[in-house]
């Protein structure tokens, strides 16, 4: 399966419109300011706002997905699992049922400090463990001066782009094609007209590695192993009908704080090894009436944790210490999003993934989950594509939407015949496997 290069040539767009089902609330609750009826003063010059909204989403699968949230966000279709009479255990149709998705935020304004507007927003929705619980979606502080702006807290992952994220009603939000995460920050944007700065240090949080040594649940942050933090850059033009920009992101993880022999587990040594990523990407957006086009393309190492395919790869092991040294699992995604419509929308969203293996030639193998897209037994993704066209329709403060996606991901093998990895690990003699969602929702904005 390949995608036309025509493809790299992307049409983009405006910002999404208000009514769009997975940034409505995360887009204006968090950067404008509710009309002035609509607040309760809470003295001292402080106003507050309550908003959010009510969601019930209905969803079919023709196979069984690579998830999140309880199936809520469905990344790609996971490939054939045989049992013992070469029946495939995935190969499962499945329908399920969701309120998890609902939002509450309540969004306050203050009294000036050091001469700047300040604002704050708490926002929770109820897709924590399993989608049964609550949790905090954004939680920050912005000061606002003439030209410059400074926001502390939890918030969309500065790669993640306000401005152009794709208009869909999965909650994905067109991942694993593009950025989609949340994450304690500091953020700097300075204002110059229509051309706007970034600067913003993160750490990680959502959606993160995992680690077989580290971490007794399995879980852990590798960005806090040290003290480099997650750095984005970003310089944007926006003007009433074209915005476009880029980004550059720069990491460094540690994925273990000591290793050790697997034959005698009390035999442990501490490491300080560490990984650096580079990633960039270049968005856009056009708006000419009823007729909207977005779309993007990046560059990614080691996204793993921003709800991409990749990650890393055990490059080399010390035969006494078991030290190791990594290599980034590198790829390309292109996504295009087309909005025409007012109250009733007609959506399409295409997004494409082009897996480029690992940064070395020679690499030793993957541990667990270290890397979206291999396993430990050989097996890759080679490249993804997924066609989302939907339909939504809203009057007043409801809104239904439905939208089909068809995703198709060519498995293959990193490994040959006699059980070598590739150069680069890349993924050979692939074979499509395929999904489609079918999603319904209906939500109530208040």
């Amino acid at each position: 399966m390949k995608l036309s290069t025509s493809l790299s040539c992307i049409a983009f767009a405006m910002f999404p419109f208000m009514t769009n089902i997975m940034g409505q609330t995360a887009a204006t609750a968090e950067t404008a300011n509710p009309p002035a009826e609509s607040q309760v003063s809470l003295g001292e010059n402080v106003k507050m706002k309550i908003g959010g909204f009510a969601r019930a989403d209905f969803f079919y699968d023709t196979r069984k997905n690579v998830e999140i949230l309880d199936g809520l966000l469905d990344m790609y279709p996971l490939n054939k699992s045989l049992d013992a009479n070469g029946k495939d255990i995935n190969d499962v149709s499945l329908l399920r049922m969701s309120a998890a998705a609902s939002r509450l935020n309540a969004k306050f304004t203050g009294p000036d400090f050091l001469n700047a507007k300040t604002s704050s927003l708490v926002e929770f929705d109820f897709t924590g463990v399993n989608g049964i619980g609550l949790r905090l979606r954004h939680a920050w502080v912005k000061l606002n001066w003439e030209k410059t702006e400074l926001l502390f807290g939890r918030f969309w992952h500065p790669m993640f782009i306000l401005d152009a994220f794709p208009t869909v009603l999965a909650l994905s939000t067109g991942a694993p094609f593009c950025v989609f995460n949340r994450a304690e920050q500091l953020r700097f944007t300075y204002n110059l007209g229509q051309i706007s700065f970034m600067a913003a240090a993160a750490g990680q949080m959502d959606y993160g590695f995992s680690s077989e040594y580290n971490s007794a649940t399995g879980a852990t942050s590798y960005l806090h192993n040290q003290i480099m933090p997650d750095i984005t850059v970003n310089a944007q033009f926006k003007n009433d009908n074209i915005i476009f920009g880029a980004s550059a992101n720069y990491k460094v993880n540690q994925p273990r704080l000591y290793t050790q022999d697997a034959s005698t587990p009390a035999n442990k040594y501490k490491t300080d090894e560490k990984i650096a990523s580079l990633s960039a990407q270049a968005y856009a957006q056009y708006k000419t009436g009823l007729l909207k086009i977005k779309g993007g393309a990046l560059y990614g190492e080691n996204m793993m944790e921003l709800l991409m395919m990749g990650g890393y790869a055990v490059k080399t092991i010390d035969t006494v210490t078991f030290k190791e040294t990594y290599s980034t699992v590198n790829n390309l995604n292109y996504w295009c999003n087309i909005v025409y419509g007012d109250k009733l929308q007609a959506i399409l969203f295409v997004g494409y993934m082009q897996n480029l293996g690992t940064v070395d030639k020679q690499i030793v193998g993957f541990t667990k989950n270290s890397a979206r897209g291999y396993d430990e037994k050989g097996n890759g993704i080679a490249n993804m594509i997924r066609i989302a066209p939907g339909v939504a329709y809203k009057v007043g403060r409801v809104q239904m939407h439905l939208e089909l996606e068809h995703s198709i991901t060519a498995y293959g093998k990193y490994t040959n015949a006699a059980n070598v990895i590739n150069e680069n690990a890349e993924v050979k003699d692939t074979k499509n496997i395929s999904n489609t969602r079918v999603q319904f929702a209906t939500i109530f904005y208040f």
